[in-house]
This record gives structure tokens, sequence and C-alpha cells, in this order.
């Protein structure tokens, strides 16, 4: 039966030989990683796998240089940063659960559906923002609101008590 000694390998006899072997180790993953990674110069295309993920066709390293990795920067709205939509859309209803966020949305012939972060709208425009007032929606490069209406309340006058009796 062989014994193992593991506390020999971590003497300093053994502690030289092992990160060498470690070094060596991930040297040889860095080379098989990079050997393994294609990036197209520009105008090239790549071709979609039979099998897996779906991969962007036309891929050039000044389209990934400019592209917006972590998802694009949306700065703190105000009113007078975004004007109000012309989109011939109706907000019906908000659910403002954070990044769950939902807004049913009507469109011009009636028809309603339920939108999220990030859905694009009829009108070509996409949500950016759902808050309990209303939407920000980003159409053509600009920002634009669409707020839920607001439904005054009516109060009666307080009936009076019948006189008599």
């Amino acid at each position: 039966m062989i014994k193992l000694d593991f506390q020999s390998w971590l003497s300093p006899k053994h502690a030289q030989k092992i990160s060498w072997i470690l070094i060596a180790f991930f040297g040889v993953l860095i080379i098989y990683q990079l050997s393994t990674l294609r990036l197209r110069p520009d105008g090239l295309e790549t071709q979609a796998p039979a099998v897996g993920f779906p991969i962007a066709q036309n891929i050039s390293y000044k389209e990934l240089f400019n592209s917006s990795l972590f998802g694009a920067y949306v700065t703190e709205l105000n009113e007078n940063t975004v004007k109000k939509s012309l989109l011939n859309v109706t907000v019906v209803g908000i659910l403002v659960a954070g990044s769950n966020s939902q807004v049913i949305i009507r469109a011009a012939n009636g028809e309603e559906r339920v939108y999220r972060l990030n859905d694009k709208i009829p009108g070509d425009a996409i949500i950016k923002k759902i808050t309990v007032q209303g939407i920000v929606v980003e159409r053509h490069g600009v920002l634009e609101s669409l707020s839920l209406p607001k439904s005054e309340l009516n109060f009666e006058p307080v009936a009076k008590p019948l006189e008599g009796d």
C-alpha cells in the first residue's frame, strides 16, 4: 500500500516544482483559449452554427469596439429632457415591480398587450423606463414619455337630510 504524505509536498523542496507545473498548466490553457478565439476584421462574415446559440452574422472589430457591452446608460430623466410622445398608443395600466415592471398598452387598432423593459411597442419605440406615472420610450434615438391617463374624481355634493316627519 502506498502512503501519500501531502505535507511533504508543501515543503520548500517540492514547492518550486509544483509552482512550475501550475505555471505550465495555465500557460497551456491560455494558449488553447487564444487559439480558439476567432475575431474577424471588418467586412468578413461568420457562419452561424447548426446547433447551439445564434450569433451575430456581421461581427467586426469596429462594431465590437463601439458597442455597449454592459447595456446603454440612461441618464437621470426629468421633464425638461423628455418630451411627450406623439405615438398613437395609450397606456392602459402599469405594474411597477423593479426589473419585472410591466405596462399594458392599447394600440391604435384597439389591441391591448403587455410589455416589459426593452420591448418594442407599436410605432418602433423601445421601452426604457417604467414608472408609476407612465413610461419613457426611445424612438429614433429620442426619449419620449407616455403617461397613464388620469381620470379626475368627481364627488357629488353631500346629500342633505330629508326634512319633515
